[in-house]
């Protein structure tokens, strides 16, 4: 991906099947690892502060395993490489 380093490790957590998973991720060419936490993906979606519950939902989390920025909704690259460049994890 555009924004892989040695310094940013980009994931991505599924809510679907994992058959409906690797479709999307061959779709869309994914190339970061998709883990399938399922149903239960909503609960682990609130864990980590996305109280509505909406998705797609982002997390910046830094080194130390601080969540630096949330973003519920669609994020838009520009919008990224912003966030990612003010909380000191740019790639």
């Amino acid at each position: 991906t555009e924004l892989g380093s040695k310094n940013l490790q980009i994931i991505g957590i599924g809510v679907d099947s994992e058959s409906n998973i690797k479709q999307f991720a061959a779709k869309y060419k994914i190339d970061y690892p998709l883990y399938v936490a399922g149903v239960s993906g909503g609960d682990l979606s609130r864990q980590l502060g996305n109280q509505a519950g909406g998705l797609p939902y982002t997390l910046l989390i830094d080194a130390q395993g601080h969540v630096r920025k949330s973003f519920l909704g669609r994020l838009h690259m520009d919008t990224l490489r912003k966030e990612l460049a003010v909380a000191g994890l740019q790639p």
